[in-house]
């Protein structure tokens, strides 16, 4: 019991044990290990092998240990199992209760003669009662001592002979043996195999590697090639510059060597000379000073103009390195399916063939041609349509945290707006607060709105819908005003982008022009081409163009443009599992944000796809707001990405 209370302790768990040998589980009761069953089988076939084994030498005589003696054991008693040493051996059947006891040495039992006797004499007691099991209830299917028969399995009750039951279940067990048997060899046929598909996995592994560090190296040798020709064409113009210089500083250093002697002879001269040294020297020094004045040229500044250094052609794959795919694996077979994955409560014989097809049997890898690649970047920066001219680009600039000290729950961003040029707002819907923000990522400002879901900003004014359909504004002085939208059903503000609109919010069924005390001064109804209104669940409304609106419908996953008269034209696009974020910049283009694949995709104001781009670090984008200037802010689960449009 030890033992087990001390597995228990390291356990990671304290209502089971589990079987280090064959992974067995046992649940442990509240009475903890003392409240286990002894399985007396089990004891007696322990009992049996140590009766059998060398370890039986070892035992010391049972009559002596009473009278605390350590006497080595001779033999030992069939009948009632106790060891006997040489002397206690002799008289043991010298008493009316054990003169039939049968008796046999150590040596005898370890060479197997008396295994038969040995197992038939083993018994095993009741649990509830201290007889032994020598009857079976066919009825109950347990085996029973005497008193079990005439206390608890009377009526009705079949009792047989163990043997008898045996003979019974023999039959069943055979075929359940024969099962296991040849399951055990399916699971040997499926273990080879799944060694073969592991020594293929490595021999994979092995030959890939090492065609990669080959493609790697002959990749360097190439750039380092390239490299060392570039480097020699740079000096072949720094050489050209050099020499121009060189002799343009020899000239000049000339010049003014000739030039300081003169003005010092001169200067000497007129200082320290004789009336008659000058007037006789006054020619030669005019003649040097004329000679030197008109000879003596300053060189050409154009000579050494501002100088335009060589350019190398590797200012796209700078500014984008990633987008140089050199490695490109190609799978011959499809994934496993997660239905396919063996687990522990099915058997490997049925998942083995799907496991071996899902392990691919070649891998190769594409390696592009460095000049193809540089190309296809050149390329990629137009739009994906083909058009020429479609350098629309999307440039990140930071990720903004949007979780504050005192929040009570991990922040979940769901609509973002601006407020003017240098912040913005958020609604973090877990916490249930609309936040503000410097576009540096500092909080500005924050207050409890319940329910908050999405949030728009008009001048002094914030707009805040709300789970079930409401609207709550807050002004400048923090006063709530609770807007009644009931009759309108879902009501979501519009992302007005800095505009000098009124206040819209969007219906189910209509747009809503609203002042800035909550009224709503004007209705205009959803319609469709044939004039048949139209109902919808919206979210993410953001302005359009003049006085139109595009939105996304919770109820069909699409997108949607709505014009003043309240004509409703869906926007072609590919379909998503759940509505996009919208956005617009000041040409019009339309902002697209999809939710599952991480992507923004671009259309004109006609509603064309001109590009889509891939938005790093921001998983599961949701609200998007654009501001005057074309930044453009995404809300994603914690936080916000600002980009730049350009």
């Amino acid at each position: 019991m030890n033992c087990l209370e001390k597995h228990l302790e390291k356990s990671k768990t304290s209502n089971s044990i589990a079987c280090p040998l064959c992974r067995e589980t046992t649940i442990i009761s509240k009475d903890g290990v003392q409240g286990l069953k002894n399985n007396f089988f089990m004891t007696n076939l322990i009992d049996f092998s140590e009766s059998t084994s060398a370890q039986i030498t070892n035992k010391n005589c049972s009559f002596c240990a009473l009278v605390k003696k350590r006497i080595p054991a001779l033999g030992k008693c069939l009948t009632c199992g106790d060891f006997l040493c040489s002397e206690c051996y002799q008289r043991h059947t010298f008493t009316t209760k054990t003169f039939q006891h049968e008796t046999a040495t150590l040596e005898d039992l370890q060479s197997g003669k008396y295994n038969e006797k040995l197992r038939l004499n083993q018994e095993i007691p009741c649990e509830e009662h201290r007889n032994t099991l020598r009857y079976f209830c066919d009825t109950c299917s347990v085996p029973v001592c005497p008193d079990c028969v005439i206390l608890d399995h009377k009526d009705g009750h079949f009792i047989v002979k163990p043997s008898e039951a045996i003979k019974k279940r023999q039959q069943e067990i055979g075929s359940l043996l024969e099962g296991l048997d040849k399951k055990m060899t399916d699971f040997k046929q499926n273990s080879s195999l799944l060694e073969e598909e592991e020594r293929k996995v490595d021999a994979t592994q092995r030959d890939m590697s090492q065609l990669i560090r080959e493609t790697i190296d002959n990749l360097v040798k190439k750039i380092s090639a390239e490299g060392q020709k570039a480097q020699e064409i740079l000096q072949t113009h720094i050489n050209v510059r050099r020499q121009t210089l060189t002799k343009v500083r020899s000239e000049q250093e000339k010049n003014i060597a000739l030039l300081q002697s003169s003005l010092v002879f001169c200067q000497r001269v007129i200082s320290n000379g004789m009336e008659g040294e000058i007037v006789f020297l006054q020619e030669m020094m005019r003649k040097r000073l004329s000679f030197l004045f008109l000879e003596a040229e300053i060189f050409d500044k154009n000579e050494i103009k501002p100088w335009t250094p060589p350019s190398l052609n590797i200012k796209t794959l700078a500014e984008n390195p990633s987008s140089l795919e050199i490695f490109k694996f190609r799978e011959t077979s499809l994934p496993m399916r997660p239905e396919e994955r063996m687990t522990d409560n099915c058997m490997a014989a049925d998942r083995i063939p799907n496991t071996a097809k899902s392990i691919p049997k070649s891998l190769t890898i594409s390696c592009p041609n460095l000049a193809e690649a540089i190309a296809n970047e050149e390329k990629n920066t137009r739009g994906t349509n083909g058009q020429a001219g479609c350098l629309l680009q999307l440039h990140q600039k930071r990720i903004i945290d949007c979780t504050a000290a005192d929040d009570e729950y991990e922040s979940k961003i769901t609509s973002v707006d601006w407020c003017d040029d240098h912040s913005f707002i958020v609604a973090d819907e877990d916490n249930e607060k609309v936040k503000k923000y410097s576009i540096r990522g500092k909080l500005l400002q924050s207050c409890k709105v319940k329910n908050v879901q999405t949030v728009a900003c008009l001048r002094n004014m914030v707009f805040c819908g709300l789970t079930g359909g409401k609207i709550t504004l807050i002004k400048a002085n923090s006063i709530f005003l609770n807007i009644e939208t009931q009759k309108y059903g879902i009501c979501v503000p519009v992302v007005i982008g800095n505009a000098t609109l009124n206040a819209l919010f969007v219906s189910n069924t209509s747009l809503q022009h609203m002042d800035e005390m909550g009224n709503v001064s004007k209705s205009i109804p959803f319609t469709d081409k044939t004039g048949r209104r139209v109902t919808m669940k919206p979210i993410y409304p953001h302005r359009f163009r003049d006085k139109e609106i595009v939105i996304s419908d919770w109820s069909t996953t699409s997108s949607y443009i709505i014009r003043e008269n309240g004509l409703t034209t869906r926007i072609k696009m590919n379909s998503n599992k759940s509505p996009s974020g919208l956005a617009c910049d000041n040409e019009n283009n339309i902002y697209i944000a999809d939710y599952w694949k991480n992507e923004i995709m671009v259309l004109n104001s006609e509603c064309v796809h001109i590009k889509t781009f891939k938005i790093p670090n921001v998983q599961s984008p949701k609200g998007m707001a654009c501001s005057k200037s074309n930044s453009l802010l995404v809300s994603f689960r914690d936080g916000v990405a600002l980009f730049q449009i350009s």
